[in-house]
């Protein structure tokens, strides 16, 4: 079988603010119907990545590779129309209503006097309705709901249809039919049609549950990348969110476990370091356990 066309490979990938290093030596990659969930501690480094990935922070050292080529080889148009990131709070306009937000997503294909094609305006369509938005299309987004507001956002940078999409917290804001449909939209979109999606996530059920793959960041190392399974019950998974968290299993798909809080409220508090803390033997098919020093 067929390896699949690596997307996204970043090497030695080193970043940074001014004499702060936030990522450290980061390899990794996103292949072609995968969607990968990127994990890891408030200030671990996630964020930083999708920055560094499209350019918008540059490198200290290292490489990013895009469909094999460097990002340096990139022209801006050509990157646009080939990948998406959509970073937290996404910037949109306060009043321009839902169905011009999403027509944003397709600015890089048009031509030189702007004019929508039918292909475009199909797509807007297209989008409007899958994420629920259809009934909105009229409304300025600046009286949206936050979850609303998300929902236009991630809309838009569907519509640009990618072949890499870099998303940051996609389901902020979001309640829980929507996170569901969200991710399995994301899920069924790289599946369906050979995209690489690289998703930051903190809730880490919804990354069990719908991730192909699991980086696990912490302190702007890679400790661990492999499948969720392998990832949430590692030592380095343990060692990284401690005692407060424990890993039980999923007996509807036992590679994607449930990640719990060990003391729930109403429960008794034992002193602290009296409790051992999350554990579990990594599964095999593990991609990588590497950790930076």
């Amino acid at each position: 079988m067929m390896e699949a066309e690596v997307l996204l490979e970043t090497r030695s990938l080193t970043l940074g603010y001014g004499e702060r290093t936030v990522v450290n030596t980061a390899d990794l990659c996103v292949r072609a119907g995968e969607l990968v969930a990127l994990i890891g501690p408030n200030g671990a480094g996630k964020s930083s990545i999708l920055r560094g990935v499209v350019g918008l922070l540059k490198p200290k050292s290292g490489a990013v590779l895009l469909f094999g080529r460097a990002l340096s080889e990139w022209n801006r148009r050509n990157l646009a129309c080939t990948v998406t990131l959509m970073p937290q709070h996404a910037p949109v306009p306060q009043l321009y209503t839902v169905e011009e937000t999403v027509q944003l997503g397709r600015t890089p294909f048009l031509g030189f006097w702007g004019t929508a094609t039918p292909h475009d305006r199909e797509v807007v369509e297209r989008t409007l309705d899958a994420f629920e938005l259809t009934g909105l299309r009229d409304h300025p987004v600046g009286e949206l709901s936050g979850g609303e507001y998300q929902r236009a956002a991630l809309a838009r940078a569907f519509a640009q249809e990618p072949r890499l999409l870099l998303v940051d917290e996609p389901t902020a804001y979001l309640d829980i039919h929507h996170q569901i449909s969200t991710l399995g939209r994301l899920h069924n979109s790289a599946r369906t049609e050979g995209m690489g999606i690289l998703a930051v996530l903190h809730d880490l059920n919804l990354a069990s549950a719908f991730s192909d793959r699991i980086i696990l960041l912490s302190e702007g190392c890679i400790l661990r990348d492999g499948d969720p399974g392998s990832v949430l019950m590692s030592p380095e998974f343990a060692r990284t969110y401690g005692s407060s968290v424990r890993i039980s299993p999923n007996p509807e798909s036992p590679n994607r476990p449930l990640v719990l809080p060990r003391h729930p409220v109403g429960t008794e508090n034992p002193q602290p370091g009296s409790d051992a803390p999350a554990s579990g033997t990594p599964a095999s098919g593990d991609r990588s356990a590497r950790s930076s020093e």
